[in-house]
């Protein structure tokens, strides 16, 4: 699960790199005080795993529970070499000093964000770290960098982190058709405002010229809801020399979050910056599949 995760917060960071590589012309963010562009910040808190006093981390604070997270964190428009922390805890600079004297600036309008990732953007400042976060607190995010008068610029941004979760129910086994539905239910995960959902899958067809062709697709989506209904008609491609589907195998990952994570969510980043700090949960995944089937005849049923 560790590894798909990693590859759906990937997919996240491709997705704002291609929003903010869309303009030929660099955007600063706000003025802030002197006339200095305030910090841009894009980050996550993501719960790896809960242990309950051991190690430690968690000896030092006993008896509360402690949940094991990962945070990085992508800071721009600064004009020194800024400190990051979650929960007191100080991130590690993952990127060296820069060539120019202050980390370049970018678009920063957040209607310009397809889903807004939750993961660093490109051209800043990056920082990771695992922070340990008492289970009845939320994550709280600063970020310290010099103005250029010597005084201490702060950003700052609070996010709770959603919990664990279970499937409670996928119809039809997960089996689906380009006609027929799935539909997944879930209990509420804690703290979780909304959900990520994001899918891909492999299929192949037969073409009108009887050849065997394969393609790759993959969508996501955001909601509120518990349950989520996968339409056959929007899952399957729609490829214009389709005769009939051979198969289809898929996986569907459903995260909660906390936080800005949808288009057009306005930035929780305040003080000296502005930008996007969000709670992510562990995902939880469910199998799609078509079957093959045995005939033409057989698969326009």
């Amino acid at each position: 699960m560790g590894r798909n995760r990693l590859c759906i917060i990937v997919l996240l960071l491709a997705a704002v790199m291609a929003a903010v590589g869309c303009s030929d012309e660099e955007v600063a963010g706000p003025a802030g005080r002197d006339g200095i562009p305030d910090a841009f910040i894009v980050g996550y808190v993501s719960q790896m795993e809960m242990f309950l006093n051991s190690g430690p981390e968690a000896a030092a604070a006993a008896p509360s529970e402690l949940v094991e997270c990962s945070s990085r964190v992508s800071v721009s428009n600064v004009l020194s070499i800024p400190g990051v922390w979650v929960n007191g805890t100080e991130l590690l600079s993952q990127s060296g000093p820069m060539a120019t004297s202050y980390a370049p600036s970018i678009v920063d309008d957040p209607v310009e964000y397809p889903l807004l990732a939750i993961e660093p953007v490109g051209g800043g400042l990056s920082y990771y770290g695992t922070v340990w976060i008492d289970e009845e607190e939320n994550a709280h995010l600063v970020v310290e960098f010099a103005r250029p008068d010597g005084s201490t610029a702060t950003a700052e941004a609070t996010v709770c982190v959603p919990g664990y979760f279970s499937i409670l129910e996928v119809t039809n086994g997960g089996n689906i058709t380009p006609t027929s539905n799935v539909m997944a239910e879930w209990n509420s995960a804690d703290d979780a405002e909304r959900y990520y959902i994001y899918w891909s899958y492999s299929c192949s067809y037969r073409n009108l010229s009887e050849q065997t062709v394969y393609m790759y697709g993959r969508s996501d989506t955001v909601i509120a809801d518990t349950t989520y209904i996968f339409q056959g008609e929007d899952i399957f491609p729609s490829p214009p020399d389709l005769d009939y589907f051979l198969s289809l195998d898929g996986y569907a990952y459903i995260t909660p979050a906390c936080g800005p994570i949808d288009t057009g969510d306005l930035g929780n980043v305040t003080g000296d910056g502005e930008g996007f700090f969000t709670g992510i949960g562990p995902s939880r995944s469910i199998h799609l599949l078509y079957m093959p089937r045995a005939s033409a005849a057989d698969a326009h049923e």
